[in-house]
């Protein structure tokens, strides 16, 4: 009976175990959060400022222009986004786009962002790490000023520019199994304890003396 116990404890406490780091895990994933935005700019003010820490991660996000009337076989527009730092540094993006995707390339960069593109131009996030604490600057504007009527033309106005932090989520899945695994383990210990007790002798009545 005792070497049963013995064993069915070193089973649970190896399933404990093992069910221990899994209920640990954690999963990570990036949530966009909304800091400031402005709607229906009117060229030159596609522009929106906003504060932020240092080190913290600036998105952006702006409607994209109208294709239509651009001369094939291009039918290319072309966009600079200039990011102005708190301490007057400018990092500028040049945005391709087609009637199919959009390109994003760094143009120049005076330190206030830490920029991560792919090395090769493609779709991809406008923003990056900040590197000072204070107000960062957005400023979208056309590759030439007297054509930009010709990327908003039915309302004449960009509709929306926009700015996101972006954050770490870290969740647990799995942390449900944390009190199982601990249940397991504590049965376990406890059963092999039991079990590994030695059996208590009964002494021998001694014999009368006369």
């Amino acid at each position: 009976m005792r070497e049963t116990l013995f064993g069915v404890g070193m089973i649970l406490l190896f399933v404990g175990i093992i069910v221990l780091p899994m209920s640990l895990q954690a999963t990570r994933s990036e949530e966009n959060h909304f800091v400031a935005d402005r709607e229906h700019l009117v060229f030159p003010d596609w522009t929106v400022s906003a504060q932020f820490n240092e080190s913290e991660e600036l998105l952006i996000y702006f409607s994209p222009p109208a294709l239509e009337g651009i001369p094939e076989p291009t039918g290319e527009r072309f966009m600079f986004v200039d990011v102005v730092d708190p301490h007057g540094g400018n990092t500028t993006f040049n945005v391709t786009f087609t009637k199919t995707s959009f390109e994003v390339r760094l143009d120049s960069n005076d330190g206030g962002l830490e920029v991560d593109l792919p090395p090769i131009p493609g779709p991809a996030d406008i923003g990056g790490t900040t590197r000072y604490s204070g107000e960062y600057t957005v400023l979208v504007r056309p590759i030439v000023a007297n054509v930009a009527p010709l990327y908003y033309p039915n309302s004449s106005s960009m509709r929306r520019l926009e700015i996101y932090k972006v954050t770490e989520k870290i969740d647990y899945p799995n942390v449900w199994a944390l009190p199982v695994a601990v249940s397991l383990a504590a049965i376990g210990i406890i059963s092999i304890v039991c079990g590994a007790r030695s059996p208590k002798r009964r002494a021998r009545p001694g014999k009368l003396r006369k």
